[in-house]
């Protein structure tokens, strides 16, 4: 919420508006204490996991602080799309309040005036805003050696028909430490073709939302591929890749021997992909993605799309089920002739 959104709902006049900038950034120096008049008890990070408070539910981890990013989020009830993800929406959520008494409690627990602040100023700042560029967020890297310490087993990707084999070689586990951002989840490391270990991947074990969680939340990873450390040299000697959709689509194509897939993080392929696919000599790209409704529909836009730069091929009409449950011989079948 702007100053300028907020005249509207002001019964102050256009030349008295209340400064919701300053008092957006206000509340993010002294979120701490917000969140804590709030109700909210955070980590050591200042994160928080918790039921959400506005719309309820029994879902523990359902809502989400992240207090490097100053947003938050509600999984489940998807509460921040009505009342903005910023800590002023948060702060409108919890107290059920108007945007003035949003203004107000920030006063009151900073002990900070916010002030009013002039049309004149209000359209000098949206102008600022609307032209500003915004910096890049810088990547986030960690230390490959993290990946020493893993204990690669899985009691949820074992049940899921993955072998011991592939869970030592993708290094899976399963989160258990309370307090983590992938607690109670089945966990993967994302490494992009540079060997950088840009983070993780998690599926939920117990039936939270949302059902995979990659973290950090930051982190875009649409810059790589999942799985690309392990394709990486079959793309480039075949010239060719197979794009899926999911993490285990993409571990299950390799278990079978077609060590050219890796999985885009999704239905769409980012520009950054494209450019990763012609630096490494890409000819035949093939989409298999899910046969649902999304896949489907995203499949052909893609095959349409980057038929300028790749000789591409769709196979998702095909596929009666997800490419992580089919068999070799369907598999087979089904790129047949591609």
């Amino acid at each position: 919420m702007t100053s300028m959104e907020y005249q509207n709902s002001t019964t102050k006049t256009n030349q008295d508006l209340l400064d919701f900038d300053k008092a957006r950034e206000l509340a993010n120096n002294y979120s701490d204490k917000i969140l804590e008049e709030l109700g909210f008890e955070t980590d050591v990070y200042g994160d928080v996991k918790c039921e959400c408070p506005i719309h309820g539910g029994d879902n523990s981890r359902a809502f989400s602080w992240d207090d490097k990013r100053k947003t938050w989020l509600c999984f489940t009830g998807k509460c921040h799309e009505k009342y903005t993800k910023t800590i002023l929406g948060l702060i409108k959520g919890v107290k059920g309040c108007d945007w003035k008494g949003v203004i107000d409690f920030v006063e009151e627990v900073t002990g900070e005036k916010i002030g009013t602040i002039s049309k004149e100023q209000v359209d000098l700042h949206k102008f600022l805003r609307k032209n500003k560029q915004r910096p890049a967020e810088e990547l986030i890297v960690y230390d490959y050696s993290i990946l020493n310490r893993i204990q690669p087993r899985s009691a949820y990707f074992e049940s899921r028909g993955i072998s011991q084999e592939a869970i030592q070689q993708w290094l899976m586990f399963d989160c258990l430490t309370p307090g983590k951002t992938l607690y109670n989840r089945a966990c993967l490391p994302i490494i992009n073709h540079n060997d950088q270990l840009l983070g993780f991947a998690g599926r939920s074990i117990n039936g939270m939302e949302p059902k995979w969680l990659t973290s950090p939340l930051r982190n875009k990873f649409k810059t790589t591929f999942f799985g690309i450390n392990h394709a990486k040299q079959s793309i480039i000697d075949t010239k060719s890749v197979i794009l899926v959709e999911g993490f285990l689509d993409a571990v299950h194509m390799h278990e079978l021997g077609y060590t050219n897939c890796v999985s885009m993080f999704g239905i769409d392929m980012a520009t950054e992909q494209q450019h990763l696919l012609l630096s490494m000599g890409v000819e035949k790209v093939t989409f298999m993605l899910d046969p649902d409704l999304a896949g489907t529909k995203a499949a052909r836009h893609l095959t349409e799309k980057f038929q300028i730069f790749f000789n591409t091929t769709n196979v998702t009409d095909k596929l009666l089920k997800d490419p992580a449950d089919l068999s070799i011989s369907e598999i087979k079948e089904i790129l047949r002739g591609t």
